[in-house]
C-alpha cells in the first residue's frame, strides 16, 4: 500500500506535548538516539501516511528546537514535576514567577501530588484502572499509561473528584497544574472534546486568565464529591504506608478517602456479634500450590462458614493461603508477588481453622523479641553469604 500524503489535510489541533518516557525503547526522531526511561520527551503529532489518523513522533527535549513551538502550544508541561515545569518553560521561552504567592500555591500542590504519584506508579496498571472504574472516569485502555492513571488517582485522592465535562458531558476532566482539560470525546462522535479552562497563568499570575470563550464559570468546575477509593485499593501497601501531607492548599477539603490512619475501618470487631457458620462472611480466599488440609477440604471449610473460595488470585481477594510446610517455596511464586503488590493478606492455611475455633491464643514471644530474632537472622544470612562454600574450601 502506498503511503498517504498530508496534502490538503487540515491542520492538526494541539500538535505538541511533553511527558515522561515510560520505557527506554523509543528512538528520538531527531538524533536517532534512545530516549531514556523516565526522561522528558517532546511529542509531535503528525498525519499518518498509512491510515486516517495521527502518528506521534518522539524526540529528546534537546532535539525539539527544530519546531520551536510556543509554550502555550505544548500540552502537558504543567503536569510534570515542579523542577521540570521550570525547565520546560525556560526551554520554550517562558519564565515561571516562582516567588508569586499563587505560583507557590501550585508548587506545593504539584510536590504533594508527585509524592503520591511516585508510589502509585509501581502499582500494576490493571489495579489502577479498577480505581478509575470505581469513579466512572473515562479512559482509553489501550492508550492510557500507568503513570497517567496514577496522576488522575493522586489528583482525586488529594482534591476530590472533578465533575463531568460541561462540553461533552463525560467524566473525563483532568487538571494539569493550572489547566483543566478534557480527555473525552463528543457525544456519539469520534471527535475529541476540546474543552480547556485555565485557573491561572504561571507566567503572568497577576493577570486573571480569560475563559469567556468556554461559556463556563469557574464555579461549575468545583469539586463537590469525595474520590471513591474501593476497599481493595485501601488495602494496597501504597495507601496503607502513605502519610497524607498537611500543607497542600485545597487538599482534603471533602475528606480523606484513605481514612485518617490510612487503613480500612470495620463496623464491628466484637466476636459475640458474629453468628455461627458466618465467621468468614464477605471474605474471599485463594491459595498457592498444595495445601494442608487439601485444597478441596479447605474450600469446603471456607464456604461452609460463609466465605468464598476462589480458584485464582483476583483483585477482590482478601486472603491468600499458603501451606504451613511450603512457605519458603511459595515466596518465589508469581502469585505470592502479585498478592504483595495488591496488598492482599498472606497467611498460613492453619489460620482458617484457628480463626473458626474462636480461641484467643497468647503469643509465645513479644513483638520486640520477634523483631530482635528476625534482625539476628538477617545478619546471620548476610554473613553466611560472604563465607566460602564447603566445596570451594575442598578445592583449595
Amino acid at each position: 500500500m502506498a503511503p498517504k500524503t498530508s496534502k490538503n489535510r487540515p491542520p492538526i489541533p494541539n500538535p505538541y506535548g511533553v511527558d515522561y518516557s515510560p520505557t527506554d525503547r523509543a528512538t528520538c526522531k531527531g538524533c536517532l538516539g534512545r530516549i531514556g526511561d523516565g526522561s522528558i520527551r517532546f511529542l509531535r503529532k503528525v498525519w499518518s501516511p498509512w491510515h486516517d489518523g495521527f502518528d506521534i513522533q518522539k524526540f529528546h527535549l534537546r532535539c525539539s528546537a527544530t519546531y520551536d513551538p510556543k509554550l502555550s502550544e505544548i500540552k502537558g508541561w504543567q503536569a510534570l514535576r515542579w523542577d521540570d515545569v521550570i525547565k520546560v518553560a525556560a526551554k520554550f521561552g517562558g519564565r515561571v514567577k516562582e516567588n508569586h504567592p499563587l505560583v507557590q500555591e501550585h508548587k506545593r500542590r504539584s510536590e504533594g501530588m508527585w509524592n503520591l504519584i511516585d508510589a502509585l506508579k509501581e502499582v500494576p496498571k490493571k489495579q489502577l484502572l479498577a480505581i478509575l472504574d470505581a469513579n466512572e472516569i473515562f479512559y482509553n485502555e489501550k492508550k492510557i499509561s500507568a503513570l497517567e492513571a496514577a496522576q488522575i488517582i493522586a489528583d482525586g485522592v488529594l482534591f476530590g473528584r472533578l465533575p463531568k465535562c460541561p462540553l461533552c458531558d463525560t467524566r473525563a476532566l483532568i487538571q494539569d497544574g493550572t489547566d483543566i482539560r478534557c480527555r473525552g470525546y463528543m457525544q456519539n462522535s469520534a471527535m475529541r472534546c476540546s474543552f480547556l479552562f485555565s485557573l491561572a497563568d504561571l507566567l503572568r499570575p497577576e493577570n486573571p486568565p480569560d475563559n469567556s470563550a468556554t461559556g463556563v464559570a469557574e464555579s461549575a468546575l468545583s469539586r463537590t464529591e469525595l474520590f471513591n477509593l474501593p476497599i481493595e485499593a485501601q488495602r494496597m501497601p501504597v495507601f496503607r504506608q502513605w502519610k497524607p501531607p498537611k500543607d497542600i492548599p485545597g487538599a482534603f477539603k471533602l475528606g480523606n478517602p484513605v481514612g485518617e490512619k490510612g487503613h480500612v475501618k470495620y463496623d464491628s470487631e466484637a466476636e459475640d456479634d458474629i453468628p455461627k457458620k458466618k465467621e468468614l462472611a464477605g471474605l474471599k480466599f485463594a491459595c498457592i500450590g498444595s495445601t494442608n488440609p487439601p485444597r478441596h477440604a479447605l474450600a469446603k471449610l471456607v464456604t461452609s462458614h460463609g466465605g468464598i473460595f476462589q480458584e485464582s488470585l483476583d483483585k477482590d481477594t482478601d486472603l491468600l493461603l499458603v501451606s504451613d510446610d511450603d512457605w519458603a517455596a511459595a515466596k518465589a511464586s508469581q502469585r505470592y508477588r502479585d498478592a504483595q503488590l495488591a496488598g492482599v493478606a498472606i497467611v498460613r492455611c492453619s489460620f482458617v481453622p484457628a480463626l473458626l475455633s474462636r480461641k484467643n491464643v497468647e503469643p509465645q514471644v513479644t513483638l520486640s523479641e520477634a523483631k530482635k530474632a528476625l534482625k539476628k537472622a538477617e545478619l546471620f544470612a548476610q554473613a553466611s553469604s560472604l563465607l566460602p562454600k564447603v566445596s570451594e574450601l575442598r578445592t583449595q
